[in-house]
C-alpha cells in the first residue's frame, strides 16, 4: 500500500460531481476511493464515464488504480 493512499481527497482537484460520490460512498482518502470498482462509481446517481475517468486519471497520478 503506498503512502499515497493516506492522502485526504478533498486536497486534490476534483469536480463537485465527483466529490458529491465520494460524500455518498464514505470515500474520505484515495485509498478509501481505490478500494471501489467502476461499476461501484457509475452505479452513483450523476455519476457517469466522465467523472470516471478523471477518478482513473487522478488515482493513477498518485500510482493507485480501481478495484477490479
Amino acid at each position: 500500500e503506498s503512502a499515497n493512499a493516506a492522502i485526504p481527497l478533498d486536497s486534490i482537484e476534483f469536480s463537485v460531481r465527483s466529490r458529491k460520490a465520494f460524500v455518498l460512498m464514505n470515500a474520505t482518502t484515495l485509498g478509501e476511493l481505490a478500494q471501489k470498482s467502476e461499476a461501484e462509481l457509475l452505479g452513483i446517481k450523476n455519476f457517469g464515464q466522465t467523472s470516471l475517468n478523471e477518478v482513473k486519471q487522478k488515482l493513477r497520478r498518485y500510482g493507485l488504480s480501481l478495484n477490479e
